[in-house]
């Protein structure tokens, strides 16, 4: 399991209508239609080896369910690194409410995401300098020999941690959001990290990243007998609606008139009999 999880948040307003009051707990279910717009590899799967196959519905579904994953901004021309100024998404349905799925562009990683002054860059980097089992402090002990060892520019490191490889998504019983990334199970570097990717969902946009050793998959990419032998999981509970003090003066002031109105007509049917 990683040993570190991290999520960046940007909160966005939601509208809340009425139907949000009283809501029930949503059914347990994996991503349904799921539709893939930019560049993009996807993967099937085997028992024992993972596979390029054809980008469609039917390939992106099955490779969601059965052990493959989609590769968001992958390509085999530049293997191992992002288109940086266009986005691939994955867009799916989790008991009807959309989610998305993106891989990263300069801008994100330029982006000062929770309004610390530092860029996502920046937070990231930190993060990983700071956490021991990213395996980052045991091939460069310092962070300008980090920057030396990568030669990290836009278009290094941080270009090749921007195309994730989702391997599954599902929402259980309780609402609870569950996915995971493909990966390194022992990188030639040493570095144990997952990819970044982009979620949003419900009116909110996380990041996603995780350091230390990922699960074994089981798998191994036949092409080159190491990528997808890690599997990184993720979740989070998306945030309950709760209606603004105004909107529920609203919803009272509307049942206070329906109230008064069955009063008014049940008086005037005794009245009339």
């Amino acid at each position: 399991m990683a040993g570190l999880i991290n999520k960046l948040s940007i909160a966005a307003s939601v509208a809340v209508g009425i139907g949000a009051i009283g809501t029930a707990p949503a059914l347990a279910g994996s991503l349904t239609d799921p539709q893939v717009n930019g560049t993009h590899l996807t993967y099937d799967a085997d028992d024992t080896n993972t596979f390029l196959t054809d980008n469609t519905a039917q390939n992106w579904q099955k490779a969601l369910l059965g052990g493959g994953n989609i590769e968001l901004g992958g390509n085999t021309t530049h293997a191992g690194t992002a288109d940086f100024q266009n986005a691939t998404t994955l867009t799916g349905l989790l008991n009807g409410q959309e989610i998305t799925f993106s891989s990263l562009t300069e801008d994100d990683w330029n982006s000062d995401l929770d309004g610390n002054g530092q860029s996502l860059k920046w937070d990231w980097f930190d993060a990983a300098w700071n956490n021991l089992d990213s395996g980052l402090k045991a091939v460069s002990p310092t962070p300008n020999k980090a920057f030396a060892f990568f030669g990290w520019g836009m278009k290094g490191g941080f270009q090749r941690f921007s195309d994730p490889n989702i391997a599954s998504v599902s929402q259980d019983e309780n609402g609870y959001i569950n996915f995971a990334l493909a990966g390194h199970l022992n990188h030639e570097t040493g570095l144990k990290m997952s990819e970044v990717v982009k979620v949003e969902y419900g009116g909110k946009t996380d990041y996603f990243y995780a350091f230390g050793q990922g699960e074994d998959s089981g798998l191994v990419d036949r092409a080159d007998g190491v990528s997808h032998s890690a599997l990184y999981s993720f979740g989070f509970q998306p945030e309950v609606s709760v209606p603004e003090p105004s909107t529920m003066l609203g919803l009272m002031a509307v049942g206070g008139l329906l109230a008064a109105s069955k009063k008014r007509k049940a008086n005037k049917e005794n009245a009339e009999v």
